[in-house]
């Protein structure tokens, strides 16, 4: 646990083409390890395999489809108004991963 806070911490997490890469890398495991998770889930909660795919491994792979799809424009600082004592200043809402 130390050293994901620690790689947290670091700043590697933040930019785009790393939680790009991580997903990526997500999908490609689901997808190569497809008949281990079908196994888990049989041994695990009594899944078939179908059901496994419909509910757990393709259901998944559908929300990293659409994470990646849509991680840029999530990231994107959104401009929002600046009280009146600190004008002409402008100011963002930067979204950061916690």
């Amino acid at each position: 646990m130390q050293a994901l806070r620690y790689t947290f911490r670091s700043g590697v997490t933040r930019p785009l083409e790393w939680r790009t890469i991580q997903l990526q890398q997500l999908d490609r495991m689901l997808t190569e390890c497809e008949t281990e998770f079908e196994e888990a889930l049989a041994v695990d909660l009594g899944k078939s395999p179908v059901e496994a795919q419909l509910t757990e491994i393709g259901f998944l792979r559908t929300e990293i489809a659409y994470a990646l799809k849509h991680l840029a424009t999530w990231m994107k600082p959104e401009r929002v108004p600046a009280p009146a004592v600190v004008q002409p200043a402008r100011a963002w809402v930067r979204p950061e991963p916690l």
